[in-house]
């Protein structure tokens, strides 16, 4: 009888030690709880994009423009030798120059707009402040005083106005810039021209063929989403990794349409090494953007009606919103802490908001 006793005990002690090991381990007086955290940082990460592919050989690269428009002037013909980085065709920019144009415009006015309304305001925010000084003293009536402080609120909005303009017109220089470097066809990879497929003056589409290009190199090809359509272009370089070995590619070939069957669209990258074997599975790998934010555990974070985290602020807990900006394995890249934050590693889900607790390491 005291056998079973002592076994039924032993096994109990242990059922309680695994759960211990994720939950928070809570004190004699069921009040305190331990807990593991750990200090975060807040900083710049990239967000990757991830794709499978297939390694194929094509000894044809069909070079195309990302956007459509008339051609302008085509500086190859066919047998023609080029190199990597050579200007091969161009289209007409008159309409997206003069685009430039007002937009440039529009900035610089905009500019000088936000320079008077900062100097109205800089005067009036001055008299304001002596006008105050000279209310209080009972200098003044309260109708001048009133006065030049709706004169300085307007100033503040014109400020702000003005500012918003040249926002905007910085973003839409951008964009027209963009569009004036995609008129521009380069040569992607040194090698022979097989055939001119347009002549100047021709209307063509957006990533339809204006020529062949021939060189005997291997290539990976992969599908992409819709949503991830924009975020490539001819020319941009990927990572290629098989068997724990990286491979740069070049994005040489993008689809207009996407397949009938997986509705993705068709992407194809030539490789700078030519090692791999034809139909191998390869993984590819490259950079959308800059996220800023703390790079924590996936499984730090508790889904609720809003995703939240446990702080430890002056050992209590502190029950605290998130947003997920990224996905790096298992970790997520999350904005809503700060540098130096204490966050709860381990024994967070039995607790709730301001708990007292106590960090072990």
């Amino acid at each position: 009888m005291k056998k079973n006793m002592y076994l039924i005990l032993l096994i109990l002690v242990v059922l309680l030690l695994t759960a211990c090991q994720e939950e928070a381990i809570q004190s004699e007086d069921n009040n305190l709880f331990y807990v593991e955290a750990e200090t975060i940082e807040i900083k710049e990460h990239v967000q990757m994009n991830q794709y499978n592919g297939r390694i194929i050989s094509d000894d044809i690269t069909k070079l195309s423009f990302k956007q459509g428009g008339r051609v302008d002037e085509v500086f190859i013909e066919d047998n023609s030798i080029v190199e990597k980085g050579q200007l091969i065709m161009t289209l007409e920019k008159n309409d997206v120059l003069l685009q430039k144009k007002d937009i440039e415009e529009s900035l610089s006015l905009a500019r000088n707009q936000l320079t008077k309304a900062k100097e109205q305001f800089d005067y009036l925010e001055d008299q304001l402040q002596k006008l105050e000084d000279l209310y209080a003293n009972e200098a003044i009536a309260k109708d001048q005083l009133d006065e030049v402080d709706l004169k300085t609120r307007i100033a503040k909005e014109d400020m702000a106005i003005a500012q918003s303009n040249i926002d905007r017109s910085l973003l839409a220089l951008e964009n027209v810039n963009r569009s004036i470097n995609n008129h521009e066809l380069y040569a992607n990879i040194s090698g022979e021209i097989s055939q001119v497929l347009v002549r100047s003056g021709e209307m063509i589409q957006g990533g339809a063929p204006v020529a062949l290009l021939n060189e005997k190199q291997l290539e990976v090809s992969f599908g992409v989403t819709q949503k991830d359509y924009n975020t490539l272009s001819i020319g941009d370089e990927v990572s290629v990794k098989f068997n724990d070995e990286k491979y740069i590619g070049i994005i040489s070939s993008i689809s207009t349409f996407p397949d009938e069957q997986s509705q993705t669209y068709e992407m194809q990258a030539k490789l700078t090494e030519s090692e791999l074997p034809i139909n191998a599975i390869v993984s590819i790998e490259y950079p959308v953007a800059r996220v800023k934010g703390a790079k924590i555990p996936i499984d730090v974070v508790i889904s609720g009606d809003k995703d939240y985290v446990y702080l430890v602020k002056e050992d209590f807990s502190v029950k605290t919103p998130v947003e997920i900006l990224a996905i790096h394995g298992n970790y997520v890249i999350v904005k809503g802490l700060e540098t130096n934050d204490l966050i709860v590693t381990k024994g967070m889900k039995r607790l709730k908001d301001h708990q007292p607790v106590e960090v072990v390491r």
